[in-house]
């Protein structure tokens, strides 16, 4: 056995954790608590991070400051000359943090190619090179530091060619890269037949898929993106290669100069995880690579915004989640979010005016005070003025007191007092479809929830983002949504006819917003903009924000039994109210998947890797959590399976991924040990207490079984620790497997004070392992309808672990498939497979 049993690991400060979980501390008093402990801790870096020179090295400083650096002209964001002239980029401020620490005085001498650069370094023109490849042949006449930055390459190719999904289609096909580029050598040896065209420059490469002198080109994602983004360039697109290994970027310094060597090693070693950040950020955040096409204006768009450069724009001041001007008069909502977002990509500034009324924002447009209007586009305003296409919708809803059951339709109201907020879009469309009923007018939603709380008003119909973030803002707990109309608002912006180039604009840039970004918004303002008054936590933040986003879901489930029970025979009915709730339901499974990590981070860390993740129902109780902790070389897997399925389910994975940020914000900004055993301890208690499940007369009884894995590729070792479930592992062709302790987190019947076990695993030969939970396993087939069982699994993946992961994720499919036959899915499926190769040095 390959794994041994550590019970006495270290979690440091994990009694701080504890004490905080356990004691009911405002938010006030845990960001004291957390900030002094960053303190503290920055401190310690600080003092412990001075630069440690000998006598030798201070005096070949003094004797030999002069560093000259060859830099290259438009490598970025790496190694590039900027507008003003000036050498720049990530490699630039990375010696500019070494020059303070050590005193070295670097010089600069730029070539126009990478070319002309080695050639220089070969001929000891230049004492280094900033940012390089690492290769056999280079170690020969150079020195590499330690790898200061690393990334994955992607292959980009022109946005209609549909042909390319991966390394292997390029073969026959013709690639372009710089002169001098080590991907040459490495493109060559993975497929000769590959063509190689080499250019000068990452712009010549690009301008040559363009101009179909090439099909594709390989380089860094950040490299490429920068350049598409300063150049203005579109029509090109990239996806991730999977082949190679994520590349390392080093300094690279004469072999015969071993005091420069020495002292940028030591130099390199005492910059601090927070500066090393800064520069990321700096860099990457306008850059990062994109799910979006680069907007391309035509002529007179571009002319149009080059006369028009700043835009007057007003909203509804009181509009929540959609829009709003706070009391500092700054314009908040998801529609300042999205222009946020359009300013960025177009150029263009919008002035946002602040207005006290709707009715207000609605003169200040018609008398052409402001240039363009948020309003629902099947407004009256259309007969007078161009509009948008639509960017956002939401139902009309209808909202009455708690003693009202569900409603299908108006009809079924229409001798009730029914309340429309004034001059608002889909007012005057509702009361032509209902002429008979005599509407209500209020000045805004607030007024007419008042008015249904007090009894002036029987009924109000508004949007479901609206009416739900209101109720609770408000916090009215004696109104509820009862039903749904036929009407959808749809969003838009209103714009003055003789701008209709602002219109095409506008079009354009909100098209490029991709689905993940508009997700993401839509989270932030759906789930935390709530009662600003009150101090809650992350983790009850989150778990309100969870039960908010299912509460209607809940509501629609408890309608469906009412309808089921009083009106059998009325099947029509009972497929509205489940389209509602497939609605409702569908809304929450887009939020949970905004919290799945993104398959980048699978790419960066794992040399190869699956991930089944398949909810028995539309939202699941399974998750999976992946961080990339304080280094490359150091991540944690999480695999969550969470009580019941479903939307239960899906509540409690919302709580567990608050306690988790929490765990690994701890872990990144501290130097501790990580246990796993210690954060299943820390999980159990948190659940135990936040749910208040103290003992078995407790009201609730909500937990999960995990497995947590932490990965250390610098110190060659892994640790596991499962909660009910099992690691299983291949190593020299024999099959491991950890069962991890038989003890569920945070349930009434679990044991707040219980503690698992660490589970030690050497990276010393490459090893594949799989962590799934009991769906899998669990699932019921064959001819006598049993569970799969461990055994299956364990045979599936020893007849199969040598093939791809990719291909062993579609064979473990296959057999649930054929073993599950006609049966329904019992519950949740979530594997994960991944591979670490044996420890060698990466990069080119």
């Amino acid at each position: 056995m390959f794994s041994r049993t550590c019970k006495n690991s270290s979690y440091g400060n994990n009694n701080m954790i504890r004490y905080i979980i356990q004691k009911d501390f405002d938010l006030r008093i845990i960001i004291l608590v957390v900030f002094c402990f960053f303190c503290a801790e920055l401190f310690a870096e600080l003092t412990e991070s001075s630069l440690q020179l000998t006598q030798k090295e201070i005096k070949w400083i003094e004797k030999n400051s002069h560093v000259t650096v060859g830099g290259g002209m438009e490598w970025a964001p790496f190694n590039f000359v900027n507008e003003e002239g000036r050498y720049d980029g990530i490699a630039h401020d990375y010696l500019e943090l070494i020059s303070k620490l050590t005193g070295l005085d670097f010089k600069y001498k730029i070539y126009e190619t990478w070319s002309e650069n080695l050639n220089a370094f070969k001929e000891g023109k230049v004492d280094m090179l900033p940012a390089v490849y690492y290769t056999k042949e280079r170690e020969s006449y150079g020195r590499f530091t330690d790898s200061y930055f690393k990334f994955r390459e992607f292959i980009y190719f022109k946005e209609d060619n549909t042909l390319i999904h991966s390394l292997s289609d390029l073969a026959g096909k013709t690639v372009a890269i710089p002169k001098g580029y080590a991907t040459i050598e490495r493109i060559k040896h993975f497929d000769p037949s590959i063509k190689i065209l080499e250019t000068d420059s990452v712009i010549e490469a690009i301008k040559a898929v363009l101009g179909s002198k090439a099909d594709a080109l390989i380089e860094g994602q950040s490299v490429i993106e920068y350049a598409l983004d300063q150049n203005m360039i579109s029509g090109i697109k990239g996806i991730p290669q999977t082949h190679f290994k994520p590349s390392s970027i080093f300094f690279y310094i004469s072999k015969n100069n071993d005091m420069l060597y020495t002292i940028m090693q030591k130099a390199l070693g005492v910059i601090s995880k927070e500066q090393k950040q800064q520069i990321r950020y700096k860099w990457l955040r306008r850059h990062r690579i994109k799910n979006t096409k680069l907007i391309r204006f035509n002529m007179k768009e571009k002319e149009w915004i080059k006369e028009h450069n700043t835009i007057r724009f007003t909203g509804d001041p009181d509009w929540l989640p959609f829009e709003a001007f706070n009391n500092n008069g700054d314009y908040i909502g998801i529609v300042a979010d999205l222009l946020d977002i359009v300013e960025k990509r177009t150029g263009l500034s919008i002035h946002k005016i602040p207005t006290k009324s709707w009715s207000e924002s609605l003169e200040l447009f018609t008398s052409r005070q402001v240039d363009m209007l948020t309003e629902t586009t099947d407004s009256e305003l259309r007969n007078s003025y161009i509009f948008t296409d639509s960017y956002l919708s939401s139902p009309i809803i209808i909202i009455m007191d708690r003693d009202h059951n569900y409603v299908e339709k108006l009809d079924d109201i229409k001798d009730q007092k029914i309340a429309l907020i004034k001059n608002y879009g889909y007012t005057s469309k509702i009361e032509k479809r209902y002429p008979y009923i005599n509407f209500f007018k209020v000045e805004n939603v607030q007024d007419g929830l008042n008015a249904i709380s007090e009894g002036k008003y029987d009924a109000m119909l508004c949007t479901m983002a609206l009416g739900g973030y209101m109720i609770t803002k408000m916090q009215l707990n004696d109104i509820k949504i009862v039903g749904k109309t036929e009407f959808t608002t749809e969003l838009g912006f209103a714009i003055h006819k003789d701008a209709p180039q602002l219109v095409s604009i506008l079009n354009k840039a909100f098209k490029s917003i991709d689905q993940k970004t508009m997700q993401e918004i839509l989270f932030k303002w759906v789930t935390f903009k709530y009662v600003e008054k009150v101090d809650y936590t992350l983790i009850y933040q989150m778990a309100f924000a969870a039960f908010l986003l299912i509460s209607g879901t809940l509501f629609w489930n408890r309608r469906l039994k009412d309808e089921i029970t009083r009106r059998i025979t009325l099947q029509k009915k009972v497929d509205d109210i489940n389209r509602s709730m497939t609605d409702s339901i569908t809304f929450a499974s887009m939020i949970q998947r905004t919290i799945i990590p993104e398959n980048s981070a699978f790419d960066m860390f794992f040399d190869d890797y699956f991930i089944i993740w398949e909810p028995r129902d539309i939202v699941g109780g399974d998750i999976y959590f992946l961080n990339i902790l304080r280094n490359d070389n150091e991540a944690m897997l999480m695999v969550i399976d969470c009580t019941g399925h479903g939307v239960p389910g899906a509540f409690v994975t919302m709580l567990v991924k608050a306690i988790e940020r929490q765990m690994v914000g701890h872990i990144i900004n501290s130097d501790e040990v990580v246990s796993p055993a210690n954060l299943l301890a820390v999980f159990n208690r948190s659940i135990k207490h936040l749910l208040k499940q103290k003992n078995k007369n407790s009201t609730s009884n909500v937990g999960f079984d995990a497995g947590i894995i932490y990965i250390d590729k610098g110190k060659k070792r892994a640790l596991y620790a499962g909660a009910n479930i099992p690691l299983f592992y291949i190593k020299n062709d024999h099959l491991y497997a950890i069962k991890g302790n038989r003890h569920s987190i945070g349930y009434k019947t679990s044991n707040g004070e219980y503690k698992f076990d660490d589970h030690e695993i050497m990276l010393d030969e490459t090893i594949r392992f799989y962590i799934t939970s009991d769906g899998y396993i669990d699932q019921n087939g064959g001819e006598k309808e049993f569970p799969m069982g461990k055994t299956q699994f364990k045979n599936i993946i020893k007849q199969n672990y040598l093939l791809p992961m990719k291909k062993q994720k579609e064979l473990l499919l296959e057999k649930l498939d054929s073993y599950q036959g006609k049966l329904q899915r019992n519950d949740d499926i979530e594997v994960v497979g991944f591979m670490i190769k044996a420890g060698k040095r990466g990069g080119f």
